[in-house]
């Protein structure tokens, strides 16, 4: 990795390699949609820099809006709001292998879950809590990805010139 604090970006990147490996089987079988592999492969990293020197029972999950940080329909009202089209195979947060939650954040999303009456998946997460160590933009980005308003297409390597042209030959642009 190429960038300032390399280092320890390099050092975090083996540390949770073998985590993200069960996300990224999940997300090539079709178990996993690519904004929640994304928004799980983010709960990752954030686990583990905000648990680095903290014990594992410390909760990351900020507080829980009253109103969503990023509304599915700013005309929708109170929650439940059915979750958005990407969802549809999408499991709940705590059903997802490699994500570690407090048992204090693990109530809170069961709570939710029993009250809303379907899953709390990883995009409704970053619509509804504020995570420690993330800003605000990037549960905007997630939360309109899941809704279909930003598409994004995920790749899990680094596409050959040719496919990169392709991409961009159909209006994709490669990030």
């Amino acid at each position: 990795l190429m960038t300032r604090g390399g280092p320890l970006l390099q050092a975090e990147a083996e540390e949770v390699h073998p985590r993200l490996q069960p996300l990224a089987a999940a997300f090539q079988r079709g178990d996993l949609c690519g904004c929640c592999f994304i928004g799980a492969y983010i709960l990752v990293f954030v686990r583990r820099r905000f648990n680095h020197d903290r014990p594992k029972n410390f909760g990351w999950l900020g507080a829980k809006q009253t109103r969503p940080i990023v509304p599915d329909d700013p005309d929708a009202g109170d929650p439940p709001f059915p979750p958005p089209a990407c969802e549809g195979g999408c499991r709940s947060v705590l059903d997802l292998e490699p994500l570690e939650f407090s048992e204090r954040d693990a109530q809170r999303i069961r709570q939710a879950q029993d009250c809303w009456g379907y899953p709390v998946t990883v995009s409704k997460l970053f619509q509804w809590w504020q995570l420690h160590l993330v800003p605000t933009y990037v549960h905007h980005c997630l939360v309109h990805w899941a809704a279909g308003r930003r598409p994004v297409k995920v790749l899990l390597g680094i596409p050959s010139v040719d496919a990169l042209l392709g991409l961009q030959c159909q209006g994709w642009r490669c990030v």
